[in-house]
């Protein structure tokens, strides 16, 4: 009866509770927004308490009358088990059911955000989802099986004779599918948290002989965007179930879908042991780990698009129309192609190193080795294609397999299927193979014509090496390069984007995600991880993968890089660590002892730096470079005679180097030497000067006394600086100089007032 009574209690205590945030919370978007923040952050930190509290507030303004109710059973057992252990009462079931509270807490919590989002009149998933409820379609288990029993159907009437009746039969059949695997797609992707024996429905359905492998990818990618807009543990798990099936397509879509989503609610998973436990038995699966090592690099590349795409627009093509009457080129060459260009405009593509290079040949090389390396060259080429059809209007069309033959494309005077030939190789993804055709049916019919005739003629030249290459499967790699860049081109162009979860906008660094991190640690695969990053010039993901090294696995190559990636962001004092360590390990290279020496002297640790130019001069005593920065350092000590020694020495390797003319002349100018200074900047002023030269000249002529001469050099510089007036720290940031002859601040203002005179 006692235990009656408090469980009578608990219950009255429990709806008291959530009565009250009931009229504590206004029901807005803001108030909904926040508390959903508020819940998911609790239950991440195993606050249950302050998570049922957020989590019943949001159901004070979100109809959900299951998730309220799982609350309150929550909310009660809760309850119960704090009074137990207040008790004292020894509970071996403790930590499982906190464990369960909590799961249960979290899937309440996605529940009431779902049935806010299905309200809101803007948010994309909602509208979605309230489209498919009017047509009573939001069943995707009764859609999937439709779609099988259609697919029978047009099987069936494949084997009738040719009539009237099978054309007009097979027409219904076709326009009913168009609709079917969009409701399919549609019903997947906003459908609520599976329950107990959905994933096992799907699997059969996919099993089906009669399910084509074009709506298999379209479901596999469904449940994929499903799971990251919002989370569900059964969907992530039927994802990764499906990362080892021998179907590459199906196989690269769950991969992909499951880690973005697992990745997106890390913390929602962690609430599930087996789902935990599911990447440990994928990682003793062959070849799964090496898929994830692909994967990683492959979003990198991804995040990597947009300075591509700017390298494209700014760089690369402008300089191609430059010579477009002796290069044709445009967007979507391959890598092979560009090559072939490049001997066909008289050009060496082995040329690797010559001086004498050209810009455009340069900007080619770089057009093919982007490609070459697996980056996204082509979204600026079909971005405007993209919001031009209403084809890319529907969801689903841009996660669709290309097929020729889909559902929804307008018929075409090309043959399709020499088109598909030509478009199998794989340097487009499927969406923008969409664009392509689509773009070629507004094409006149005298173009189609004649592209026709191109295709055809092209096949009688190669027709046996094209019929190879497109019965040729993709590999995993080209594959999930493909989806991805599908999945991209959705998240950034697609028009009704906003408000959904892009996977491009989290940080996508898999090795800080466990358990997956955990499938990547190897130094092997950190090496391979880091020095791909470093290729791609993405120094803050290669330094944090050679720091995970191991201290026993780290080489002289890898404090080098470590020291280019920390130089690079500005970081001297660890460059510098870094590159003494490099040192150790290899000592004597010219390039770790000239960055190192570079990384002391940004430091003021002079002495160590003059060290290591020292010994740089014994290894490279004819580099100019090393011969100005060593005598650099020898003037910040005053030892002007060592110093000058260096540049006397550059300027007879190199006497027309501006570089080093210039290291004469203001060094000459430090060392009290203005007649040698004047020397030096009479050479520079007669060839192309900076405002600078001008500025500094100005100096050497002021010092000698030649004043008028001084004045009509600063108002050159001036002019140079393309101002009207000198800039306020135009001589005071030489001061320190100009103060050893004499000049002080007074001076230095009169010389101001004289210069803007005109």
């Amino acid at each position: 009866m006692c235990l009656l009574r408090c469980r009578k209690n608990v219950k009255a205590e429990a709806k008291q509770i959530h009565l009250s945030f009931n009229s504590l919370f206004p029901v807005d978007k803001q108030t909904i927004e926040l508390l959903h923040k508020d819940a998911r952050r609790a239950v991440s930190e195993h606050r249950l308490s302050d998570a049922l509290g957020a989590a019943e507030g949001m159901a004070a303004g979100v109809s959900d009358v299951s998730a309220s109710t799982v609350l309150a059973e929550v909310r009660e057992g809760y309850a119960m088990l704090l009074a137990y252990m207040e008790r004292g009462v020894v509970d071996s079931e403790r930590h499982r059911l906190f464990a369960q509270f909590l799961q249960r807490t979290s899937e309440a919590v996605t529940a009431l955000w779902r049935s806010y989002r299905l309200t809101s009149e803007t948010d994309l998933y909602g509208t979605t989802w309230r489209v498919l409820d009017k047509m009573q379609s939001t069943d995707w288990v009764l859609t999937a099986t439709e779609l099988e029993q259609n697919a029978q159907e047009r099987l069936v009437l494949e084997t009738e004779p040719a009539s009237p009746q099978r054309e007009a039969a097979q027409i219904r059949l076709r326009e009913r599918y168009s609709s079917l695997y969009r409701n399919l797609f549609n019903s997947v992707w906003t459908s609520p948290a599976w329950r107990t024996g959905d994933a096992e429905t799907a699997l059969a359905w996919m099993a089906s002989p009669s399910v084509s492998a074009f709506d298999k990818c379209v479901f596999v990618s469904a449940v994929g965007l499903g799971a990251l807009e919002v989370f569900d543990a059964r969907k992530v798990s039927f994802l990764l179930s499906l990362t080892t099936t021998p179907d590459v397509a199906v196989r690269v879509r769950a991969q992909v879908g499951g880690t973005l989503a697992f990745v997106a609610h890390v913390e929602e998973c962690r609430l599930y042991p087996d789902l935990m436990a599911q990447w440990a038995v994928l990682s003793d699966e062959p070849g799964f780990t090496h898929s994830m090592l692909e994967l990683q690099m492959q979003l990198w590349q991804s995040l990597d698009t947009k300075r591509v795409e700017k390298n494209l627009r700014e760089e690369i093509f402008p300089e191609m129309m430059k010579r477009a009457d002796r290069f044709r080129m445009d967007a979507t060459l391959s890598a092979d192609e560009a090559m072939e260009k490049a001997v066909e405009a008289g050009l060496n593509p082995e040329w690797e190193s010559a001086e004498d290079m050209s810009v455009l040949e340069k900007k080619l090389r770089d057009l093919a080795e982007l490609q070459q390396s697996g980056a996204d060259v082509f979204m600026a080429s079909f971005r405007m294609l993209k919001q031009k059809f209403s084809f890319f209007s529907s969801v689903v069309n841009w996660f669709c397999p290309f097929s020729p033959n889909h559902p929804e494309l307008p018929p075409q005077a090309v043959d399709r299927s020499l088109l598909q030939m030509f478009l199998a190789p794989g340097h487009l993804c499927d969406s923008d193979k969409y664009s392509f055709l689509l773009m070629l049916g507004e094409m006149p019919a005298a173009q189609h014509r004649a592209l026709s005739g191109q295709l055809a003629a092209a096949m009688e030249q190669h027709g046996e090496a094209m019929e190879q290459r497109a019965a040729e499967p993709l590999g995993a790699m080209e594959e999930r390069r493909m989806y991805l860049q599908n999945l991209y081109r959705f998240f950034k162009l697609y028009n009704r984007r906003s408000g959904l979860s892009d996977p491009f906008a989290m940080n996508l660094q898999l090795l800080e995600c466990e358990p997956i991190g955990a499938l990547l640690s190897s130094a092997q695969h950190l090496r391979q991880l880091a020095d791909f990053a470093f290729k791609e010039k993405n120094y803050s993901c290669a330094l944090w993968c050679y720091e995970q090294m191991p201290e026993a696995e780290t080489d002289a190559i890898v404090w080098q890089k470590r020291g280019f990636c920390h130089h690079s962001a500005g970081h001297h004092a660890e460059a510098a660590v870094a590159y003494e360590r490099a040192n150790l390990l290899r000592p004597g290279s010219a390039w770790t002892l000239g960055r190192w020496a570079a990384c002391l002297t940004r430091l003021s640790r002079h002495e160590e730096a003059l060290r290591c130019y020292e010994e740089l001069e014994l290894i490279t005593p004819e580099d100019i470079s090393t011969l100005l920065q060593a005598g650099r350092c020898y003037a910040h000590f005053g030892r002007y005679d060592e110093a000058f020694e260096r540049f006397f020495k550059a300027d007879y390797l190199a006497p027309e180097d501006g570089r080093v003319q210039r290291a004469v002349a203001w060094y000459s100018l430090v060392a009290g030497k203005p007649e040698q200074a004047e020397r030096y900047y009479a050479k520079l002023l007669a060839v192309s000067p900076s405002a600078d030269d001008w500025q500094n000249a100005g100096h050497a002529a002021w010092v000698s006394g030649r004043v008028g001469e001084a004045v009509l050099r600063y108002r050159k510089a001036v002019e140079a600086l393309q101002c009207d007036f000198p800039p306020v720290d135009f001589w005071m940031r030489d001061a320190d100089v100009l103060a050893r002859y004499g000049l002080l601040h007074d001076d230095l203002r009169l010389m101001a007032d004289l210069v803007m005179q005109r």
